[in-house]
């Protein structure tokens, strides 16, 4: 497992200045964020190099783009724009050689303004254009369920990705939202496993919600269970710390999400290996 941090968390601060706290902190990789000040697949390309070689120059892996759209929304103007920032964001990915672009579905609209089938419709509309372009730039578009989204729930999201029919569609799970939908964590990891592309860590507390993304440790989420489960399935891809609530001073923040996992991680790696030598 690697550990990365979203730098949602920084959107109030520099990129430059994120970068060198998440490298100051040991995180090895980052995960852009398309929607703010920061990073914009409108940007020239010039600028996007520069940005580029400054994340390269910490020594950190860019390891994915988040670019959370809403593609169920009422307006038709406001569903094309996001389309169309999305396959920028693609364009992004594939400039600074990336391999995935994360969103969640958009959403949701009470019913009396529009249905959820609707909704539904708009959604597959834009992930079989999304998913073209992907496909031809060999891009993985990783979808993440969300309590309060129309895309909420897993067994949404693998019909989806069945309905879809295109290999590039993958899960993203914050383990945040699992609460938010009465699963347990584990439990909701096991039925998405086999489309597994990437994991948000943060805490929750089991009845709060909308969710607040708490530093891990802080709500009840038992991490030592989810990473024992994570060693036991042999997950090898990106743990991505998410605490966009920590806007203010993520640079403490971050600092303590990473003391946590790394304590977390070194005494569940050493109980995993004296049950093996037992």
């Amino acid at each position: 497992m690697k550990l990365g941090f979203f730098i949602n968390a920084y959107r109030n601060f520099s990129i430059e200045y994120a970068l060198e706290s998440i490298k100051e902190q040991g995180y090895q990789g980052v995960e852009l964020w398309a929607k703010g000040s920061q990073l914009s697949p409108y940007d020239p390309e010039r600028r996007l190099k520069e940005i580029e070689n400054k994340i390269h120059d910490f020594g950190l892996t860019i390891y994915g783009i988040s670019a959370h759209l809403d593609f169920v929304s009422p307006s038709e103007r406001t569903r094309k724009e996001n389309i169309d920032k999305f396959l920028g964001c693609i364009q992004m990915a594939e400039l600074f050689k990336v391999r995935a672009v994360h969103t969640a579905s958009g959403g949701l609209y009470p019913e009396s303004e529009l249905s959820f089938h609707k909704q539904e419709e708009y959604f597959y509309h834009a992930m079989e254009i999304i998913g073209k372009e992907a496909r031809s730039k060999n891009i993985i578009v990783a979808l993440e369920p969300e309590p309060e989204k129309w895309l909420s729930r897993p067994e949404q999201v693998l019909e989806a990705i069945k309905n879809l029919n295109n290999p590039v569609f993958r899960v993203l799970v914050d383990v945040g939202h699992c609460f938010g939908v009465g699963e347990e964590v584990q439990s909701y990891l096991e039925k998405v496993n086999s489309f597994l592309h990437l994991i948000h860590i943060d805490d929750v507390f089991r009845k709060d919600f909308p969710h607040r993304h708490l530093i891990p440790g802080e709500g009840d989420i038992n991490f030592v269970q989810l990473f024992t489960y994570l060693e036991s399935i042999n997950y090898d891809g990106w743990l991505s710390v998410e605490l966009n609530k920590h806007n203010d001073d993520p640079k403490t923040a971050s600092n303590l999400a990473k003391i946590f996992i790394d304590n977390l991680m070194n005494n569940v790696g050493a109980g995993l290996a004296t049950a093996r030598i037992l």
